[in-house]
């Protein structure tokens, strides 16, 4: 039996689903109140966003992963041989090097962020937050390994 691929994808895609369908409810549950009662619960509201937080980080994991993001390929496209491969590694090492800018930065502003609450829930914003340093971190496992298969690779056509 043929094993399947371990992928971000495959982890956070069933997450992307529910947090999806639990805006959809909140949202639901929050309007069919507003027109019914006159009133709404403030919390979904809130819930809601964070939600939506999520997934935005988890979806620009996925989207990194498979290649699917944007991407600026007018000077790639016009190199040949050696000269691109070049190019395409340094577009890589600087994605690498922002990645890891961005990740540096999440974690201090995670740490401020742990110090603050919501005002609808009393959440703590680190919840929120922490997302911000593990998408980064992600996309530097992401990218990491992306570079060690084109060096793996070109290393065995050369030998």
């Amino acid at each position: 039996m043929k094993r399947k691929k371990l992928s971000f994808r495959t982890v956070l895609s069933p997450v992307v689903i529910v947090l999806m369908a639990a805006i959809v409810v909140m949202t639901f549950v929050n309007a069919a109140l507003r027109y019914t009662v006159g009133k709404n619960v403030l919390s979904f509201e809130e819930y809601s966003r964070f939600c939506f937080v999520w997934i935005c980080y988890l979806g620009t994991i996925i989207a990194f992963e498979e290649k699917r993001h944007i991407c600026v390929t007018i000077v790639s496209d016009l190199l040949k041989g050696t000269v691109k491969r070049a190019v395409v590694f340094v577009g890589r090492l600087i994605i690498l090097a922002a990645s890891g800018v961005v990740f540096y930065a999440g974690l201090l502003y995670l740490r401020r962020a742990v110090t603050y609450h919501t005002a609808a829930t009393n959440t703590n914003m680190g919840v929120v937050v922490v997302g911000l340093p593990l998408t980064a971190l992600c996309l530097i496992v992401i990218q990491a390994v992306d570079l060690y298969k084109a060096c793996a690779g070109r290393r065995k056509k050369e030998g």
